[in-house]
C-alpha cells in the first residue's frame, strides 16, 4: 500500500485573527485548469497515469481542450479537489484520490512541500502537501537557527544592537531603555531569524554606517530618494549598500563624521 497524502491548510494569518479549524475562511475547490501555453489541461497526470487509470476508472483522461464542449470528466464533479479549513488525506491507491492528488501537485494553490513553500516558490499557496519528516527537519532547521541567533545577540554590544534593530524593523532605540532594546531585538529574532544573522554577521564598520545612514534618513539630513541616497546635491550611492561603501571608504570619513555630528 502506498503511504497516504495528507494535504494541510498553512497556518496564514487573516484579518479576524483565526487559523485553521477555527477559521470561517470559505473552502477552496480545484480542477484541472485550462494552460494557454499548452492549449491543454494541466492534469498533472503522465502519460503512463492517464492509460492506467483510464482502464481503471472508465474515464476518459484526456488532457485535450475545447473551448465549445465541457470536458467529460474534467469539467465535472468528479474532478473537483476540495479543500476546508482543515486536514484532508488521500489514498494514492484509490484511482480517483490518485488523481486529485496530480491535481494538487499541479496547482499553484498547493505547495508541492514545505520547504518549495518557504523558499518562495508557492506564493498563491493556501494549502501544502504535509510530509512529517520534512516538517520535522523545518521545525529543527528553525530551532538551530534560534539558538544561532541567541548565541550571537547575548555578545553583542548596546551599540549593535540598536543598530540592528534600526535596520530591521525600521525602529529607532537609541534613546530607549535597555528593557525596551532587549525586547525588541527578541522580537526580531523570533520573528526574523534569517534575517537578523544576515546582518549581525556583517563587520561593525558596515553595520553601524548601515544604521548610521537610516537615522540620517529620519533626521532628514540625508536624503533618500527612489532608493539612492543623497547627502545634499551629492549622491552617496544608487542603493543604500553603495551607501554604505562609499562613507566606508577612508577618504570619505570627513563627509561621514560631518553627519554623525548632525545625528548627536
Amino acid at each position: 500500500m502506498a503511504r497516504v497524502v495528507t494535504i494541510k491548510p498553512l497556518q496564514k494569518e487573516k484579518w479576524h485573527g483565526k487559523k485553521n479549524a477555527d477559521s470561517f475562511t470559505q473552502p477552496i475547490s480545484l480542477s484541472a485548469l485550462y494552460n494557454p501555453k499548452t492549449g491543454k489541461y494541466d492534469t498533472g497526470l503522465s502519460k503512463k497515469d492517464k492509460e492506467r487509470l483510464e482502464k481503471e476508472t472508465g474515464y476518459d483522461l484526456s488532457d485535450s481542450f475545447d473551448p465549445n464542449k465541457p470536458h467529460p470528466f474534467w469539467d465535472s464533479r468528479a474532478a473537483l479537489l476540495t479543500l476546508p479549513n482543515h486536514s484532508i488525506i488521500l489514498n494514492p491507491d484509490l484511482p480517483l484520490d490518485y488523481i486529485k492528488i496530480a491535481i494538487a501537485k499541479a496547482s499553484k494553490h498547493v505547495a508541492n512541500s514545505l520547504t518549495d513553500y518557504e523558499n518562495g516558490l508557492y506564493p498563491d499557496a493556501t494549502h501544502v502537501i504535509y510530509d512529517e519528516n520534512e516538517e520535522v527537519a523545518s521545525k529543527a532547521k528553525k530551532v538551530a537557527l534560534l539558538k544561532e541567533a541567541y548565541k550571537i545577540a547575548n555578545k553583542l554590544n548596546k551599540q549593535s544592537k540598536i543598530a540592528l534593530i534600526l535596520i530591521i524593523s525600521g525602529q529607532t532605540a537609541k534613546r530607549q531603555s535597555d528593557e525596551f532594546i532587549e525586547v525588541a531585538l527578541h522580537d526580531i529574532i523570533e520573528n526574523k531569524t534569517e534575517e537578523f544573522l544576515s546582518y549581525a554577521n556583517k563587520t561593525k564598520a558596515e553595520l553601524t554606517t548601515r544604521a548610521m545612514i537610516l537615522d540620517a534618513v529620519n533626521e532628514n539630513i540625508l536624503q533618500m530618494k527612489k532608493g539612492s541616497i543623497y547627502y545634499m546635491d551629492e549622491l552617496l550611492g544608487n542603493t543604500i549598500t553603495e551607501a554604505v561603501e562609499y562613507l566606508n571608504d577612508p577618504k570619505n570619513q570627513n563627509l561621514k563624521i560631518i553627519i554623525n555630528e548632525k545625528l548627536l
